[in-house]
């Protein structure tokens, strides 16, 4: 039941952020990780991807959507078939953009 939450650092490259227990926890670790580097209200655009599981996906769009000024509801789509047998069944994927700094 532990499971690796994975982040893209600047360079591109895969990092780890960590790990959390249970599969229910992901979306609470993964808005965790966003509260930390955006404070609430702040405007943003995201990307929510998933492995066969569609609510999991709506249920993180509706949370960013509930903490974060965006412009409409993230697009959810599924995580293609390289990134899915890595990730596994289940397994949810968060890519958002911050405004470029004025």
């Amino acid at each position: 039941g532990i499971r690796p939450v994975l982040t893209i650092d600047k360079s591109g490259k895969a990092d780890s952020a960590g790990m959390y227990f249970g599969a229910r926890n992901g979306i609470a670790k993964i808005l965790a990780l966003v509260a930390a580097a955006v404070p609430d209200g702040y405007p943003l655009e995201a990307l929510v991807g998933h492995v066969d599981s569609p609510d999991d996906a709506l249920e993180l769009a509706r949370a960013l959507a509930e903490r974060y000024h965006l412009a409409e509801l993230p697009t959810i789509t599924p995580i293609s078939p390289a990134l899915a047998a890595h990730g596994g069944l289940g397994a949810v994927a968060l890519g958002f953009l911050l405004p470029v700094e004025q």
